[in-house]
């Protein structure tokens, strides 16, 4: 069996969103749902040092950061996912580290739950310095990237 290549992909996604989730419980299962979509594989809270929880679940109710948090080890590095409701609009940010490949598109495309209105991210090839890959706005409508 051969080894695979370890290739240091992180993608920051920032959107607007219009559809804030409502229940932690929903947000979670949508986290789970991206971890396998993503070929990824959530670690077991038993192969944890401290056992806790994989992934964790945060509802912050504090005034001007109201919101869910989301944090969670894959066996590759790591997914955290946070929202914010600012009443008139709502943002949606997300981190994912993985030393396996990271297909951007297939993330956005589960992000269409929250019906964003705006996705910017960053590529990084944590691999060689930290260059980035692609500094893009995704658009929904076409499904196409551009170069911003």
């Amino acid at each position: 069996m051969t080894t695979p290549k370890l290739v240091h992909q992180h993608l920051i996604v920032s959107a607007t969103i219009l559809r804030l989730p409502q229940d932690i419980l929903g947000l979670k299962e949508w986290y789970v749902q991206l971890v396998k979509k993503i070929k990824m594989k959530l670690v077991s809270p038993e192969d944890l040092l401290n056992g806790s929880e994989n992934p964790l679940v945060y509802d912050c109710k504090v005034f001007g950061n109201k919101g869910f948090t989301i944090s969670g080890v894959i066996e590759t590095s790591h997914i955290v996912i946070h929202t914010w409701d600012f009443g008139d609009h709502h943002t949606l940010q997300l981190d994912v580290y993985s030393c396996a490949e990271i297909k951007p598109e297939v993330i956005f495309e589960h992000l269409s739950v929250f019906e964003p209105t705006e996705i910017f991210f960053k590529f990084l090839d944590r691999e060689n310095g930290l260059r980035e890959v692609a500094v893009r706005q995704y658009t929904l409508e076409v499904n196409q990237e551009l170069v911003s």
